[in-house]
């Protein structure tokens, strides 16, 4: 039996996630989600609940394919707030993001799933 890849985010690192997860549902337009993320909207509302309810330093676990569109929220929430409006936004530093974008693509193999990051500013 194969088990999927597990990877540990921390509470900074799924914070950050949150935040962009949040902006992509509430924040701005994005055109096909399901395309762009590869999960309905339904799907990110639900995940999106999970995190607001964990505590505050909490560690989580999450397998490969909640990676690959956790990556691709992170990438279209850096596309669209370039430099000092991802932190307005989020209230993270865009390189923050980048570095977190740059980690989890790295984990989920970005060329055989397409992923490319966005593009330095």
């Amino acid at each position: 039996m194969v088990y999927p890849m597990q990877h540990m985010l921390s509470s900074h690192e799924w914070k950050l996630l949150r935040q962009c997860l949040n902006e992509v549902l509430h924040g701005f337009k994005l055109q096909d989600t399901q395309t762009k993320i590869g999960m309905s909207e339904e799907h990110l509302s639900q995940f999106l609940g999970y995190l607001n309810g964990l505590e505050d330093n909490q560690e989580i676990r999450i397998d490969s394919s909640r990676a690959i569109f956790l990556v691709k929220v992170l990438r279209e929430t850096l596309r669209e707030f370039p430099g000092a409006q991802f932190r307005e936004r989020t209230g993270y530093k865009f390189r923050e993001g980048e570095a977190l974008f740059a980690r989890l693509a790295e984990l989920v193999a970005p060329r055989a799933l397409g992923i490319k990051p966005p593009e330095p500013i």
